[in-house]
């Protein structure tokens, strides 16, 4: 059975595959650096961690090995893999043989380098590319299944402004915000600068709500008036009780009398704690 034309993979040289793949990485999180290599000399390197970059040579050095270690059984013997998924000084690495010499290697966070090994597979083997949600082929350079909506990591639009590399989001470079087709990627419209009276207002906007927060009057709710109000009840009420046993007591009462003096304000304070 024939494959229809527009699900055949198109092919590409060795460095536009490379090209692809460094792009396809860029947009990943958690990958470290990614290196291009060429008999096993580094060719391109592209390091997101500056920590990592100096393992690049060491890197394209090894890759060949990494990809003799992950042998395929094939009809009379066994190949040594295209594209294999290992692990490099605690960190996870791909290693992928893109063709003519060139190697293809990335090292990162397990997560985010094992989500490249499919996608990297299908480029180095020419293989088209399916929505992980419906099967619907897709074109390389498409963001979201036409059939389902699903979109996929699968693509590198080039803005068209500046013509700086990203995947699905604002340009970083000058700020165009990108629209994704099928075939093409469309500029929606470049981002707008605030005019100088926009920037004036809005420097001005800081200062002024300060100064409305400190000018705001300072309000007590409900329980902050109600337990000031106990407060005031209990002083008040225990000042006149103590007037009213030191008076008694100072006219010449015993302590007895002295207290049974005492006893209406109590009675007062209790009425008034409860009122």
């Amino acid at each position: 059975m024939s494959v229809p034309a527009q699900e055949r993979a198109k092919a590409e040289s060795p460095e536009e595959v490379l090209t692809r793949l460094i792009a396809l990485a860029s947009s990943v999180d958690g990958i470290d650096v990614t290196v291009a290599a060429y008999e096993g000399f580094t060719y391109a390197v592209n390091a997101r961690n500056p920590d990592y970059e100096a393992a690049a040579d060491e890197l394209a050095a090894i890759a060949s090995a990494y990809l003799q270690a992950f042998r395929q059984r094939i009809p009379g013997g066994e190949i040594a893999a295209r594209v294999a998924l290992g692990e490099y000084k605690g960190r996870a690495v791909l290693v992928a043989d893109v063709g003519g010499g060139f190697t293809f290697i990335a090292l990162g966070e397990y997560p985010g380098v094992s989500s490249l090994l499919d996608p990297v597979r299908r480029l180095v083997e020419g293989k088209p590319l399916r929505c992980p949600s419906c099967g619907v082929v897709l074109d390389v350079y498409t963001a979201t299944c036409p059939s389902c909506g699903h979109t996929t990591p699968f693509t590198q639009p080039v803005c068209p402004f500046c013509g700086h590399v990203l995947n699905r989001k604002p340009c970083p470079n000058c700020g165009t915000m990108l629209s994704l087709s099928v075939s093409r990627v469309e500029a929606v419209k470049a981002a707008a600068e605030p005019s100088v009276g926009e920037k004036v207002a809005e420097e001005a906007a800081a200062p002024a709500e300060a100064e409305r927060a400190a000018a705001a009057p300072i309000t007590a709710g409900p329980n902050s008036l109600r337990r000031l109000k106990t407060m005031l009840k209990v002083i008040i009420g225990s000042s006149v009780a103590v007037i009213y046993f030191a008076s008694a007591y100072l006219l010449g009462a015993d302590m007895t009398a002295a207290a049974l003096a005492g006893i209406v304000p109590l009675a007062t304070v209790f009425a008034l704690l409860l009122s």
